[in-house]
């Protein structure tokens, strides 16, 4: 006659959640234990390239998902006019006169009074006046003229 034996072994329901914390269910590479956020999405793992404004965690990374920059606002229909820098937001210091809206207030660059009259600060008008105080008088242009004719 043959006996045979079966023996049970009890496991507690912390060790079966760590047990099933080590499965990768996506088939992904990465399981919870190794940092998959979702592991029901195989396009959501640790590393993955992020896409923006979906609402998905795709690198399950620590950044909102709306806030491309990690500046703290919105983009993408938000409060954030530019997610890609995160020197522009609604609480940057505008730089007057620079034809950037570093606050996104949406109101004009050249208009640092807020008077409702632009005034346009240019490289142009500021080369201009520099230029005029470093003018070369005509006569010596004729000495230059006549250095460069008298050496042939």
């Amino acid at each position: 006659m043959l006996l045979l034996t079966l023996a049970c072994t009890w496991i507690s329901e912390a060790d079966v959640d760590a047990r099933l914390d080590q499965l990768d269910d996506d088939g992904d590479g990465f399981s919870i234990a190794d940092g998959d956020c979702d592991d029901g999405n195989a396009n959501s793992y640790p590393g993955a390239t992020e896409l923006w404004y979906d609402g998905v965690n795709q690198d399950c990374g620590d950044e909102q998902d709306y806030d491309a920059d990690g500046d703290g606002f919105d983009g993408n229909g938000g409060e954030d006019c530019n997610d890609t820098n995160p020197e522009i937001n609604p609480s940057a210091a505008e730089i007057w006169y620079d034809n950037i809206d570093q606050d996104c207030a949406q109101d004009s660059d050249f208009d640092a009074d807020q008077d409702g009259e632009n005034r346009v600060r240019t490289h142009a008008r500021t080369h201009a006046r520099t230029h005029a105080r470093t003018r070369v008088q005509p006569s010596q242009k004729n000495v230059g003229a006549s250095l460069s004719s008298s050496s042939r």
